[in-house]
């Protein structure tokens, strides 16, 4: 799986998709100055738009992945983890950026957890995924056509159920995912033309979120008392043979007291 990723971003689609991706990556976090950023997912492509600032940069693969090495040089800052383990203190990140993760986690809600306890109190996250309506996820020759696409609903619900406020939903790679030259000298004008004429069709979405520490105290209503409606139980087989004397009810008008 890490061959074929270390392989898709080798090639040209890959660098397209690793400028196209760090010039939004870049609108959302413009100043990680002293940050911690980690990666999850197969996020080590695009951790270099943030490593001159950052304080530190930790890239963690799934054990499905596989291992490797990043960065080629210097001291290696790659790790493998289990989806409901991630190896870091709690509250001890300042930035989650998950890539190619999502689409493909076996226990997604295992993870989120594991991500909102490892956020700092401030702490950020984006989350990168196919577009369900976009190019990118139709095509088997690319790392954003396996898994499961979302749509910008469907991120949202998955953030507000873990804890992760919503911030502000960014697309990107509007360009078609086929091999040509012309499209992909043609990369930025598509991308701006999309930006405004056909926002939907993105081939990416990229969800910020923010952690969420206490939740809001619900709104408690008075209860409405109930009209009571009584239902006649049958007489049971004691009752009929009971010495009790019965009594007849007075009719609303009848004024009359009971024979005896």
């Amino acid at each position: 799986m890490t061959t074929d990723l270390e392989q898709f971003y080798a090639s040209r689609k890959g660098q397209l998709a690793r400028r196209l991706v760090g010039l939004q990556l870049r609108q959302l976090w413009p100043d990680v100055t002293g940050k911690t950023i980690v990666g999850l997912g197969f996020a080590a492509p695009y951790m270099d738009v943030f490593a001159e600032q950052a304080a530190q940069t930790i890239a963690l693969v799934p054990s499905s992945m596989g291992a490797g090495r990043w960065p080629e040089e210097g001291p290696n800052r790659l790790a493998i983890f289990q989806e409901d383990e991630i190896p870091l203190a709690d509250q001890s990140v300042d930035r989650i950026l998950m890539v190619h993760a999502l689409e493909t986690c076996r226990s997604l809600d295992r993870l989120m957890r594991e991500i909102w306890r490892v956020l700092a109190d401030d702490g950020r996250i984006v989350l990168i995924v196919p577009n369900r309506h976009g190019l990118w996820c139709l095509s088997d020759t690319t790392p954003f056509g396996q898994g499961s696409p979302f749509t910008a609903g469907q991120l949202q619900r998955l953030l507000a159920r873990h804890l992760l406020v919503r911030g502000e939903v960014r697309r990107a790679m509007f360009v078609p995912p086929w091999n040509l030259k012309l499209l992909q000298r043609m990369a930025i004008p598509l991308e701006r033309a999309g930006q405004r004429l056909w926002p939907e069709l993105s081939g990416i979405l990229l969800a910020e979120a923010e952690k969420q520490l206490y939740l809001g105290a619900p709104s408690f209503q008075i209860a409405q008392p109930r009209r009571r409606r009584y239902v006649v139980m049958p007489e049971t087989a004691a009752a009929r043979t009971s010495t009790t004397v019965p009594v007849r009810m007075l009719a609303p008008n009848d004024r009359r007291p009971p024979r005896r």
